[in-house]
């Protein structure tokens, strides 16, 4: 156990952390500052806007998982993910596989995709 505070513990394996929670998370907004503070604005891989309720998970070969917790966002979000990319393609289970127009920012790649119900996939190449 490395830290314990009234509505979490946290315990170390390996070079990384587990955080526990002692009862189910109510606030998903309290939630996702907690998985910012732990991570760091340096470390973060990929960064959602106008999603409150999503998660991004980067991972090798360039891809960025949305996975959306809560009701669907029909509108536009706005994705960043560390590293330059050429195109990028939005994948979704309920839709056809539909491009979208990448912009470059200080070393990073934005994109804006929409109509995320629960899960989608963007396709950096």
């Amino acid at each position: 156990m490395v830290k314990k505070d009234t509505d979490r513990t946290t315990y170390s394996h390996g070079k990384g952390q587990i955080v526990a929670y002692h009862s189910r998370i109510v606030d998903p907004s309290e939630f996702a500052l907690d998985c910012i503070d732990l991570l760091t604005h340096r470390r973060r891989a990929a960064r959602l806007w106008n999603a409150p309720s999503a998660i991004p998970l980067a991972t090798a070969g360039g891809l960025l998982h949305i996975i959306q917790y809560g009701g669907p966002v029909e509108n536009e979000i706005q994705a960043r993910v560390q590293g330059i990319y050429k195109s990028a393609t939005l994948l979704r289970p309920d839709g056809a596989p539909a491009p979208l127009k990448v912009y470059h920012r200080s070393g990073t790649t934005e994109v804006f995709p929409q109509s995320i119900r629960r899960l989608a996939v963007v396709q950096f190449q």
